[in-house]
């Protein structure tokens, strides 16, 4: 997450997968134009699901060194581990 830019990018696995995000009150967050590279992978729909969840995500939290991603019932869809080398 790049928010200065408001911008997502990474890999999925296999793909590589960018597009927008948008902050609103009461850290609710929306994903948009989301796209991703058509590389063939045996990952068992991983990807699929992994980008299926962050078009669902409706809020966040942040703690100390965790981001988790939430529906709009509150069922996590991700959680992400910062490591001291990408804390910044």
């Amino acid at each position: 997450l790049n928010a200065k830019a408001n911008g997502v990018g990474g890999n999925g696995g296999c793909n590589a997968f960018g597009g927008t995000f948008t902050l609103k009150e009461n850290q609710h967050i929306e994903f948009s134009q989301l796209l991703a590279t058509m590389r063939y992978c045996e990952d068992n729909g991983i990807e699929r699901v992994f980008m299926g969840n962050l078009k669902k995500a409706t809020t966040y939290t942040i703690t100390t060194n965790e981001l988790t991603f939430k529906d709009e019932n509150g069922y996590v869809l991700a959680t992400f581990e910062a490591t001291a080398e990408k804390m910044q």
